[in-house]
Formats: structure tokens, C-alpha cells, sequence
């Protein structure tokens, strides 16, 4: 259905296409968004720890929801009970308030958790739509593209139905690539460090925009100066989200605790497999972040900037986990549907929706990074859009 819709889209006038576009993303979206999470119990599994931190003012990094026994918030969770949290201190506290604010009533917190995935997803279309605008894509063809993402059932399920909070990492990495093509490395830089906290991968990204700040800067001292205020700022916003659950370092185990705890051939990816016969299950993480700095470096270094974003993720994802969801697929989302043609945004969103439960090597996540790293041997290139190469330098 993509291509037809696509088709289409581009030979109405633009502001049809606009009008039409915003009507079926009103539908669409308030349908999910009335859906209660379907195929994951992780809306659940977060807001519990809200309930931990907000409400019964424990520490989420060391108390796991097994403790709320005979507690409704914790009911629908289908395992990981006795996990502590894993995820970034931004996200603790935003589901901390949420927790305060429900007044206690599970459903109006996941309420609230839907009008934040709700208000990310609309941030992200409007630095996707200048993005597209920065590229040169007509807007006509953005309108077309934007759509195949926003009507997606991938994109529905899980930002809107299932509240992951990948839908934020998506937000970040596009915000701060989008800073990049404008100049705006510190903003940038602050873009990347602020979903960290949610989730610490984009903390991969990070050389990229220091790196450009500094060849900017007129002069090294001036360079030098400017990455110490955005590291100071980004150290300090840090510690102040981690210290109303203690001292930074006493909580940075749900780091290790993600990365170790997950370790099952489950959810890996064929590469991942490989990944693991060479250092071994509890190594994968380690080799596939190496791995994703090398490629970044190698692309930063040619200035391929849009690749430096995008190849670095892919990389990570099939060689770095052998826990891949398919939500995880939301990171570089925004960026591959600047470059990629539509059939294929809509082949990775159709992969990333139809996932197997329960079937091993054989999820979505592992059919989509097979797809496109065949593409990308058969397309040497496809990660740098025609009419948009004189922004790669």
C-alpha cells in the first residue's frame, strides 16, 4: 500500500496532501492512544517504578516492583518483577511525576504516559519536516513520506499503543542531527545527552557534533572552551537528575543490569550469533559498541555526517544485543526515512510490526537488519540521498 499512497500524495496539491495527512494522524493516533498496551507489558513495568519513586518515595535503582505485592500498578507486569531499574534517571523521574499526578489511579498515569509519547511523536514531525526541507525534498514528496511513517501500525503500537520510550531516543537523534545541519553543534550535543538519560546509547553519538564543534570554532582556545561548558552542562544536568535517588555512581548498575540480564539468544540477530562465538554472550556488548565507534569514526572522518548518525546505530543493533526489539528499530527511524525510498521505509516499518513471538533468530528486528544490510551491499551508498550530498561535507 505504500507505493499507491505515495503515488498519490505527490500528484495532489500540497496542501490537500497537508490536510489529509493531519487528518488521518488525528485518527489514527487517538485510536492508539485509547488502545491499552497490547503486546508489551513494559507502560506497565515503568510506571510501577514511578510508583516506587513518586509515591512511595523508594529508591527504583535498588527496589524492583516485586515489592508492590497485591498492587494493581503491577499486576499486568508479565515478568521482570524482581529487576531493578535499567533505564536513564530522566526517564525515573518523568515517571515519578507521572505517578504523583495520577493520584494514585494507574489508568490516568498511563494517560499521562501516552500524551508524552503523543507530544514526542509531534516534536519529532516537525524536525522531521525541516529536515526534509534541509535535504531539498519537495513538499509534496515530504508530505508522502511523513505519512508512511505517521499511519504506519509499527509506529502506532509502539509509541501510542505500547509507550516505549524509544519514541524519545528517535526524538533526540533526529533533533540533533537536524542542529547539525544548522550549525548548532552545542544544541546538538545537548540533544543527545538529554535522551541519554533515558536511554545511554545516544551517548554513541555524542563525538559526532563535539567533533564538528571544535573544526568550527576560529580558534583551539575558543574550542576548548566551548566543550567544556557543554560538558560541564551536560555532567551537572546529570548528577541533579540522579541525586534525588542518591549519589550518581551508587545507581549506575541498571546499566550493567540491562546489558547482562537480557542476555539470551532469544531476540539475537544472525550477526549477534556471531558476535557471541567470537567473545562470548557476556561480551556482545562490549564488541558491538567497539564496532559502532569504529564505523562512526571512519564515516566521521570522511564527513558523512548522515551516515556517521545512522551506521553506528544499525551496527549496534545487529551486532550489539542479543535482546533486539523491534522498538529499537525507532532510533534511526527518522533519519532512514529521509534516505531510503518509500517502498523500503514501509518494508522496515511492515518488519518491525509483524514481529513472531517466540521465535528465535526469526523476529522482525533480525529480517529488518538483514534487509537493509543487503541493501546496502547491493546499493553501495544508499545511506546519502541524491539531491542532498553537498551536506555529507
Amino acid at each position: 500500500l505504500a507505493v499507491p499512497l505515495f503515488r498519490s500524495f505527490r500528484k495532489i496539491p500540497w496542501r490537500v496532501g497537508l490536510g489529509t495527512l493531519l487528518l488521518g494522524a488525528v485518527v489514527l493516533w487517538s485510536i492508539a492512544i485509547a488502545t491499552p498496551p497490547t503486546r508489551s507489558h513494559d507502560a506497565y513495568w515503568n510506571l510501577s517504578f514511578g510508583k516506587i519513586a513518586g509515591i512511595y518515595g523508594e529508591n527504583p535503582y535498588r527496589t524492583p516492583p516485586a515489592i508492590l505485592t497485591d498492587d494493581p500498578w503491577t499486576e499486568p507486569i508479565q515478568g521482570f518483577k524482581d529487576l531493578t531499574f535499567t533505564h536513564g534517571p530522566l526517564w525515573a523521574v518523568l515517571m515519578a511525576g507521572i505517578a504523583v499526578l495520577s493520584g494514585g489511579s494507574l489508568l490516568v498515569a498511563l494517560a499521562f504516559s501516552k500524551l508524552v509519547m503523543l507530544a514526542a511523536l509531534l516534536a519529532g514531525g516537525w524536525f522531521l519536516w525541516r529536515t526534509f526541507n534541509a535535504h531539498g525534498i519537495p513538499r509534496e514528496e515530504r508530505i508522502a513520506r511523513m505519512a508512511i511513517v505517521a499511519w504506519s501500525p509499527f509506529l502506532l503500537q509502539v509509541a501510542l499503543v505500547d509507550t516505549h520510550n524509544d519514541v524519545l531516543m528517535s526524538l533526540g537523534i533526529l533533533a540533533s542531527y537536524y542542529f547539525v545541519l544548522r550549525g548548532r553543534y552545542s544544541a546538538s550535543v545537548l540533544a543527545l545527552v538529554g535522551v541519554g538519560f533515558v536511554k545511554y546509547v545516544s551517548f554513541l553519538l555524542v563525538p559526532i557534533p563535539l567533533l564538528l564543534m571544535v573544526r568550527s570554532s576560529p580558534s583551539t582556545g575558543r574550542a576548548i572552551r566551548i566543550v567544556a561548558i557543554v560538558s560541564a552542562i551536560s555532567l551537572l544536568f546529570g548528577v541533579a537528575l540522579y541525586l534525588p535517588f542518591g549519589m550518581p555512581w551508587e545507581n549506575m548498575g541498571g546499566l550493567a543490569r540491562q546489558v547482562f540480564t537480557t542476555v539470551s539468544f532469544r531476540y539475537a540477530t544472525v550477526t549477534s550469533f556471531i558476535s557471541a562465538a567470537l567473545v562470548g554472550p557476556y561480551g556482545v556488548w562490549y564488541f558491538g559498541s567497539t564496532l559502532a565507534l569504529a564505523v562512526l569514526t571512519w564515516h566521521l572522518f570522511r564527513a558523512r555526517i548522515l551516515r556517521a548518525y545512522v551506521a553506528p546505530i544499525l551496527t549496534l543493533l545487529a551486532t550489539g544485543t542479543l535482546w533486539l526489539q523491534s522498538w529499537y528499530l525507532l532510533w534511526a527511524l527518522p533519519l532512514l526515512a529521509i534516505t531510503l525510498s518509500p517502498l523500503l521505509v514501509a518494508v522496515y516499518l511492515t518488519l518491525g510490526f509483524l514481529v513472531p513471538e517466540g521465535v528465535p533468530t526469526l523476529s522482525a528486528s533480525t529480517l529488518g537488519l538483514v534487509f537493509l544490510g543487503a541493501y546496502a551491499v547491493v546499493q553501495k551508498g544508499f545511506l546519502v540521498p541524491r539531491n542532498a550530498r553537498r551536506l555529507q561535507k
